[in-house]
């Protein structure tokens, strides 16, 4: 583990979150939507 890369990528945690948060909704959407035009 290297503690200076984590350090440094510390500030960057929050704008990793949204990006994986917002991914996750869109990965949603789509599956949704799939399930729906299946049935």
């Amino acid at each position: 583990l290297n503690v200076d890369a984590v350090l440094s990528s510390a500030p960057h945690a929050d704008d990793c979150i949204l990006t994986v948060t917002s991914y996750i909704k869109w990965r949603r959407k789509i599956l949704s939507s799939n399930g729906q035009r299946r049935n």
